[in-house]
């Protein structure tokens, strides 16, 4: 069944305030920053809206200045954003600067459900040394899935983008939409994510190109130089599909259902997302019904094929060569390591011998021949030689 939401992202950076105005004057300008972003999103009812990393940090605030300000600020903005989730009814990720249970501050995103309740929190998990200096921080300790009634939403933050570790963490949970706040790009980064988790994946990006990107990682909506702000539906009830072996089944369950389905092939990738646009079954029913395989189930049916022949392989070949780069096993002719291990070891010894009597008996003929030439030259002298005339 369908399974829709409508997701919001801003990607607008805090205007500057002097330092010298005072920490009330920096709030209060924060503060409305935020309720003028908002409103550009809000109109649109949105199910959830998410901000860039460390969204309540001034911009013109060095380090020292960001610290006194945090501290100040308390959770003055937290309680703003909760109130605007509760009176919309929506989803915020709030990510900013928060200390944890062992003193050290962490760079986290706060999920606030409809009701303006804490849902979860998640901590970034590989931070920036200089930064985690900056902030007297430290690092969270495992992915952490939001359950939001739309479904299951994943979070990282900047410098996560990097790491497979935190990547697999995911990978295992199976989030439908992951959240990227970030003051750093990634660049492409974001579509391998994307399709890697086979999730959605919308960015929030201080100052740059914020973007929603589909789980076989094309990008569908992004903001702009002049539009730092969107919002998009996105549908969640879906599938990712290999092609291999399954192209006829997808054409007789379009032709069965039509545009109660939808296919989008980003092209390629030989992988193609499903989606159910009804309510009237859901991808996954769709996928059992005409005995798709899902892009996943492919890979391990591959592996596990590949894994069975070097098994056999092995089986066959019980002398292997381990190629110490890969760690995959190289099988060789049984005849070409017999002849390795014992044949030629034994042919080497016969060549040495061989060689040793040739010498012995070249040697043995020189000496016979030089005997012979000093006793008997007779034997020796050419038949046709001349008389040497100038002989006695």
């Amino acid at each position: 069944m369908a399974r829709r939401a409508k997701v919001s992202t801003i990607s607008a950076k805090s205007s500057s305030v002097r330092f010298e105005a005072g920490m009330e004057k920096a709030l209060e300008s924060m503060l409305g920053f935020w309720k003028t972003e908002f409103s550009n999103v809000l109109c649109e009812r949105p199910d959830l809206i998410v901000v860039p990393e460390c969204c309540d940090w001034d911009s013109g605030f060095n380090a020292e200045q960001r610290t006194i300000f945090t501290k100040y600020r308390a959770d003055r903005i937290l309680s703003y954003f909760a109130e605007t989730a509760r009176k919309n009814r929506c989803y915020i990720a709030y990510s900013s600067i928060w200390p944890g249970g062992d003193g050290k501050n962490r760079n986290s995103t706060v999920m606030l459900d409809r009701d303006g309740e804490i849902l979860g929190v998640y901590d970034k998990y590989h931070g920036v040394p200089a930064e985690m200096r900056e902030i007297d921080g430290s690092c969270g300790d495992d992915a952490v899935i939001f359950d939001c009634d739309f479904g299951r939403v994943g979070a990282v933050i900047c410098f996560d983008l990097n790491f497979d570790e935190i990547r697999n963490l995911y990978k295992a949970r199976k989030p439908d939409l992951m959240l990227f706040s970030s003051m750093y790009h990634g660049s492409f980064m974001q579509n391998f994510w994307a399709y890697e988790l086979r999730s959605y994946f919308v960015s929030a990006v201080a100052n740059l190109e914020s973007a929603v990107i589909n789980p076989v990682g094309e990008k569908i909506a992004a903001t702009t130089n002049y539009t730092r702000y969107l919002t998009k539906s996105i549908n969640l009830d879906y599938e990712v599909v290999h092609l291999d072996g399954n192209i006829q089944k997808l054409k007789a369950a379009k032709e069965k259902y039509g545009s109660k389905i939808d296919i989008f092939d980003p092209g390629y990738l030989g992988a193609v997302l499903l989606t159910s646009e009804t309510e009237e079954f859901t991808a996954s029913q769709l996928v059992e019904a005409f005995s798709i395989e899902r892009l996943d189930d492919y890979f391990a049916r591959c592996l596990a094929q590949q894994e069975e022949m070097r098994a056999k392989r092995r089986k066959w070949n019980p002398y292997l060569c381990k190629n110490g780069l890969s760690g995959r096993y190289l099988a060789l002719p049984e005849t070409f390591v017999f002849l390795c291990k014992t044949a030629l070891p034994i042919s080497a010894a016969l060549l040495s011998l061989w060689i040793t009597v040739f010498s012995v008996l070249l040697n043995s003929w020189g000496r016979y021949v030089c005997f012979c030439r000093l006793h008997c030259p007779s034997r020796f002298r050419r038949k046709d030689r001349k008389p040497d005339i100038f002989s006695g």
